[in-house]
């Protein structure tokens, strides 16, 4: 009896413990809060939610094609959000994102990487960037869910409807602001 209620123990913290560290993502659990396209890119997400330890959040300036995939041609990050949950309220900030060789290329939570390809380059005159959970396979990224996104011109946000994301809530148009 002791045995079988220890491995019913071990087994129910085995199954909420994995649950936790594969928790997904929903849109609007993360919010883009700036984006500046000017110098080396910059841009800050505040949480909208806690972030489980060890999330791996994408980043690309790749226009949606379907609610898989981007199109190809611009940029990617890969940012795995560190051993700690990353609280609701929590703003962290991205720093010289156009190319991982900037001496302030990163984070200020976790850490940040360019996993194939080149970095996002923010385009001043119109440009769009995602948030995403998915997988990499060393050339594209799989989109299991959109985040959230934001552009500074009109018509960068590609096909929007097959994200799921929403103009003006899970989508930041702040051009029109």
């Amino acid at each position: 009896m002791k045995n079988s209620f220890s491995f019913i123990s071990c087994l129910t913290l085995f199954v909420l413990f994995s649950t936790s560290l594969n928790a997904q993502l929903s849109a609007g659990d993360i919010s883009f809060i700036a984006f500046n396209a000017d110098g080396d890119d910059d841009f800050a997400i505040v949480a909208l939610s806690d972030l489980p330890a060890n999330t791996v959040i994408y980043f690309s300036d790749n226009e949606p094609l379907t609610s898989t995939t981007f199109n190809t041609g611009e940029g990617q990050l890969k940012w795995n959000t560190g051993g700690s949950i990353i609280s609701t309220g929590t703003v962290v900030v991205f720093t010289d994102t156009d190319t991982d060789g900037n001496a302030s290329f990163g984070s200020s939570v976790g850490t940040l990487t360019k996993p194939f390809g080149s970095a996002p380059n923010l385009a001043v005159g119109g440009d769009a960037l995602y948030a995403v959970e998915g997988t990499d396979d060393g050339s594209s990224i799989t989109v299991t869910t959109w985040l959230a996104g934001i552009q500074n011109a009109s018509g960068y946000e590609g096909n929007l409807d097959s994200t799921g994301l929403v103009s003006g809530s899970t989508f930041i148009d702040f051009y029109t602001s």
